[in-house]
């Protein structure tokens, strides 16, 4: 590599460390202003829950609000600081992502001053919001390995989901419908594979084909024979929790990672298996 190519790169890697130096300190900034009104309050995180009938029990986390947040804020300016002068190296993205989870952990101590928040309650809820979207992200990164641009995930999903719970409503079989969405998502994918690969027509165009097409037809049948016959949009009850055998009483972690649905567990060996893959 020539002298100018390395100075060059050298010169991102700085500015890149400055940047993120710079975002700390606003970040701590921010954080700063959540201080007011909190002297004297406390925040109270509730970690016991209940699942499948069973009582985990687990004491609550009970913060000094006012004392926490300063303690975060400081914290996390003191990083921005060592970044911005020293740089944290090769260690970078990892202090990256323990301060921006403080920083939202502040915010939810913020959010809890003198009440309750269920901390296990709400972190289940995320993780199960958080598998569509993180499924989607697998699938974008499979795609693009590939060498195909594929924007079109968000149609093949909006007609997966639509496909599944019509099937299921009209067989009265979960997995049927379940199997059924993984069809139509394989169909739009072939689609997108024919018209991007096989007759060159620009990925982002054929993506967003797919998007257009997707949102119009399940709008349309929605409208068309899930309202006027409400029995097409009655798929039953969703894929029951699988709870792991001793593991799943574990308080605050036994619910989340370990008395979930069968595709959150596929979504955890996948990301394993993508991220060595």
């Amino acid at each position: 590599m020539s002298e100018t190519a390395l100075m060059n790169t050298d010169g991102r890697k700085n500015r890149r460390s400055l940047y993120i130096g710079i975002f700390l300190l606003v970040e701590s900034a921010a954080i700063f202003f959540l201080l007011k009104g909190t002297f004297g309050m406390v925040s109270t995180f509730v970690l016991s829950s209940r699942r499948a009938g069973v009582d985990i029990s687990a004491p609550d986390l009970v913060i000094p609000t006012w004392i926490a947040i300063f303690t975060i804020g400081l914290l996390i300016g003191l990083a921005g600081i060592w970044q911005s002068v020293r740089g944290f190296k090769k260690r970078t993205t990892a202090v990256l992502v323990a301060m921006v989870s403080l920083g939202l952990f502040a915010f939810l101590i913020w959010a809890a001053r003198d009440k309750s928040l269920n901390l296990t309650g709400m972190l289940v809820s995320s993780v199960i919001s958080a598998t569509p979207i993180a499924l989607a992200a697998l699938c974008g990164i499979y795609s693009e390995r590939s060498g195909v641009v594929n924007i079109g995930i968000e149609g093949m999903l909006l007609m997966g989901a639509f496909v599944s719970v019509v099937i299921a409503s009209v067989t009265h079989n979960i997995y049927i419908g379940f199997l059924s969405g993984i069809l139509s998502g394989v169909v739009l994918a072939a689609l997108h594979a024919v018209l991007s690969i096989r007759y060159r027509v620009n990925q982002i165009v054929s993506g967003t084909g797919i998007i257009i097409l997707s949102l119009g037809l399940t709008s349309y049948f929605y409208r068309a024979f899930l309202i006027p016959y409400p029995n097409l949009n009655s798929p039953g009850t969703v894929l029951p929790s699988l709870p792991i055998p001793l593991l799943w009483k574990i308080p605050v972690i036994g619910p989340i990672l370990f008395n979930q649905s069968p595709i959150i567990y596929v979504l955890f060996l996948l990301i394993i298996f993508t991220h060595f893959f």
